[in-house]
């Protein structure tokens, strides 16, 4: 899967982005300067990313990531969880871990606990991401993410309003912090969804495993080269390859 093959630099950096290597130094410096164009194209992704990271991370199954409204609207999971109306989804599959606690109502051991939090983790890493680089972020698009965590959270604390608030405040606190320690990743695997549109659960682990690469400034590996739209290894030092481009598509809708 050619997950970097449309992405496209701003032509002020047309001039840093000279070969693979070269390429993910480019993407990093932009990533820290003001974009704020392309980055409110790419809040979608970056707020399912953010979803998809912290899932894996906590050890939730993803059968998908999409942006395409066709897919999402056909695609029989997301018909059965009532997210088919073609809005970005992460298929994130939690009810075999989660239900059996929530229709208990509580938390029997750590294990437990641990699958709460990564529940609410997962749900709030989202909009915390897409926050985090769109200034125009609205906080009414995290209010399916909040209804799901805080029910489950309500669930495991009930009658306890001060029990409720304060995991509520704590585990906010560890997204936070989670996404913050992981935001460029995320922003690499947001890249990834942008392009690709979709991308399966056989590919996610993966593509999770580049973007923390790339974050943690490692040269580029040629090996990765079928993920970046590049057949062949560079024949001479300074080898352009395939330049890579953030592909400006329409949103779903």
């Amino acid at each position: 899967m050619n997950f970097f093959s449309s992405l496209e630099f701003p032509a002020d950096l047309s001039d840093v982005s000279r070969s693979l290597c070269s390429e993910a130094i480019a993407l990093r410096k932009w990533l820290t300067e003001k974009h704020d164009d392309q980055l409110v194209m790419l809040a979608p992704a970056i707020h399912e990313a953010g979803h998809v990271f912290a899932a894996r991370a906590y050890g939730f199954e993803v059968a998908w990531v999409s942006l395409d409204s066709e897919f999402i609207k056909t695609n029989s999971l997301a018909i059965e969880n009532g997210c088919a109306s073609g809005l970005p989804v992460a298929m994130v599959i939690a009810s075999p871990r989660v239900e059996p606690i929530f229709r208990r109502g509580v938390v029997i051991s750590r294990k437990e606990w641990n699958t709460v939090k990564g529940y609410v983790m997962q749900c709030m890493a989202g909009p915390i991401a897409e926050a985090s680089f769109n200034k125009h972020f609205q906080v009414d698009v995290a209010a399916r993410d909040k209804l799901q965590a805080n029910t489950l959270l309500w669930a495991v604390t009930r009658p306890s309003r001060f029990k409720f608030r304060s995991g509520v405040k704590k585990l906010l606190k560890s997204a936070h912090n989670f996404v913050e320690l992981n935001r460029e990743a995320i922003f690499y695997l947001a890249v990834m969804v942008h392009n690709c549109r979709t991308i399966l659960n056989q590919d996610i682990d993966t593509a999770i495993a580049i973007a923390r690469q790339l974050a943690a400034g490692k040269s580029f590996d040629h090996s990765w080269n079928r993920f970046f739209g590049v057949d062949q290894e560079p024949e001479h030092e300074g080898h352009t390859g395939q330049a890579l481009r953030i592909s400006k598509v329409d949103q779903a809708a």
